[in-house]
């Protein structure tokens, strides 16, 4: 470690830090989640910190007394940032397509209780009253794992004059399916008719 020269020792720092603040990130999740959110959860803070030491970098090599020296400890945090913005970008792209592929899944769900509501009056109490009459069997999520129901007796809407959320009496119904734990839920909202995530 004495051999080192200063760039590395800070580089190695940097990256040390980066990686203890994702395992803590991880540790207060719980471990319990898919690699691809395991991967952004130690790139994302690595990125963060490589483009703060990069601009103040920038910001010293105006000096021509440091340019040269900072030149390659530039060339390295470029490697750096490039590598973590493939794992922050492709995790992005797959969980983007995932919560579409789910979204489409569950769209037979939506309109069997949607159809059972219309022919029965009410919601089901239970996703496996549509079957075999709506659904010959339930659909499950990408993980096999089952979409969560419940039946919500309001529905909260933003009242823009109070600047604040307000509970309409409404029945409506929700699909929920999780992301890792406690990482985000993916919510159908049956009031609205939209998905939206909850953190």
């Amino acid at each position: 470690m004495q051999n080192l020269s200063l760039s590395s020792k800070i580089i190695i720092a940097s990256i040390i830090l980066s990686l203890t603040l994702g395992l803590w990130e991880a540790w207060y999740q719980g471990f319990i989640m898919t690699p691809i959110v395991f991967v952004f959860l130690l790139a994302l803070p690595l990125f963060i910190l490589s483009l703060f030491l990069y601009c103040i970098i920038l910001l010293i090599s105006i000096s021509k007394k440091y340019k040269s020296k900072l030149n390659k400890f530039k060339k390295i945090l470029l490697i750096i940032l490039t590598i973590c913005s493939i794992f922050i970008i492709i995790p992005l792209i797959i969980v983007k397509l995932t919560n579409k592929i789910n979204s489409l899944r569950a769209q037979g769900i939506i309109d069997a209780i949607n159809l059972y509501k219309q022919q029965n009056g009410e919601y089901p109490d239970d996703l496996h009253k549509l079957v075999p009459n709506y659904l010959s069997d339930i659909p499950k999520n990408l993980w096999n794992d089952q979409f969560r129901y419940e039946i919500v007796n309001f529905h909260e809407v933003w009242n823009e004059e109070e600047y604040k959320w307000e509970k309409l009496n409404v029945t409506q119904f929700r699909l929920k399916n999780s992301i890792g734990s406690g990482w985000y839920t993916q919510v159908y909202d049956s009031y609205d008719d939209v998905w939206f995530l909850w953190d």
